[in-house]
């Protein structure tokens, strides 16, 4: 039979008594962390998804992904490496990411667009009657995110700037919004105009 006192000195025996000691507090208290962080986590997610605006993550920038539940800036910018190269079919697709597992995919799932919901160009053409076009001087939150391409972060980029200039000139103006370059502004321009 093993007795600690056939092997260790008194003080050998003192010195591996604390560290058992500490190595089960730390155990505990690294525990009662994860724990609490997990109460706090959820109750985050609870007042995040009441303000959260759906993303849609097909046409999301960088910044539009970081609103998602546990989606920084290195996994944005995964998923926008991912798009480039293969684009979403679905939004199962996002489990392709490293990075993105299937607890972050669920935690994320009801923050993203469903497909086929999304502000595609049919469903705009729609919406917006060829002689309606949206007013990009007088236009609110709403309107813009309803442009292709164009979700909450860009939208209220597009009205910041609007404030700070006073009035766009021409729809051109647009480019100077961060996160709008030609592609994004040849997917709206259909649907835009410039008048006041």
């Amino acid at each position: 039979m093993f007795r600690p006192q056939d092997y260790f000195t008194f003080n050998e025996r003192k010195i591996l008594t604390f560290v058992l000691i500490m190595l089960f507090l730390g155990l505990g208290i690294k525990y009662l962390k994860l724990t609490a962080a997990d109460e706090v986590f959820e109750g985050t997610l609870n007042e995040v998804s009441d303000n959260l605006t759906a993303v849609d993550i097909r046409a999301a920038d960088s910044e539009e992904l970081q609103t998602l539940p546990r989606i920084g800036p290195k996994l944005a910018e995964r998923i926008l490496a991912y798009r480039a190269e293969n684009g979403f079919a679905s939004v199962d697709d996002l489990i392709n990411v490293k990075g993105i597992g299937t607890v972050t995919l669920e935690r994320i799932r009801p923050f993203i667009v469903k497909f086929g919901e999304s502000a595609e160009p049919e469903k705009i053409m729609q919406s917006v009657e060829e002689d309606s076009l949206i007013d990009i001087n007088i236009a609110d939150l709403e309107d813009f995110i309803s442009l292709p391409g164009i979700g909450p972060v860009k939208g209220q980029r597009i009205i910041d700037r609007r404030n700070e200039i006073g009035k766009f000139n021409n729809v051109q103006e647009l480019i100077e919004v961060k996160g709008i370059g030609d592609k994004t502004l040849a997917k709206i321009l259909p649907y835009i105009k410039c008048e006041r």
